[in-house]
């Protein structure tokens, strides 16, 4: 598998025309910041600051997600045509996060008590089915918002005919 993503990034950057060591060197600085970024700040900040926390994350998870699709992708399909679903995705991907923050323990520990260490992992499991069925339906929900001409400017500007 490391070969595999290692060619993936090697050839997104000779499509841009970047030097294979620099852009490798350069999404590394980036993860490691952020995730060196989100580590130190994180906790804290969400304890002390909860509305800005959810402020400053939703387009921190959509950038998340419309970077991953474009890398995934191999820069193949613009960053335009991978704005809605990134948008879709990022709002599924905050819904869960609100849902398992306030239930994810509790269901461990009831899982915990009920069967044993195996409701641990009944638990985890939720928790990984809820991922695939966030990013698939962020995917889907995207394409149909593409597909069907949907725009925030297209809503409003029903609203106002309708009117």
């Amino acid at each position: 598998m490391r070969r595999s993503l290692a060619g993936m990034v090697l050839s997104t950057a000779i499509m841009k025309g970047l030097p294979g060591r620099v852009y490798l060197v350069g999404q590394l600085a980036l993860v490691t910041g952020w995730f060196a970024f989100a580590t130190l700040v994180g906790p804290g900040f969400r304890a002390s600051a909860p509305v800005l926390w959810w402020i400053v994350n939703i387009p921190a998870f959509i950038g998340f997600w419309w970077f991953n699709m474009w890398f995934l992708l191999a820069g193949r399909v613009s960053w335009r045509r991978l704005y809605p679903c990134a948008v879709a995705t990022g709002a599924f991907w905050l819904g869960m996060y609100a849902v398992f923050s306030v239930i994810f323990s509790g269901m461990v520990i009831s899982y915990d008590q009920k069967y044993g260490p195996i409701g641990v992992v009944f638990g985890l499991m939720s928790y990984f089915i809820a991922i695939g069925v966030v990013i698939t339906l962020g995917a889907a929900v995207g394409l149909m918002w593409q597909d069907r001409g949907l725009s925030f400017g297209a809503a409003v500007r029903k609203l106002r005919r309708g009117s």
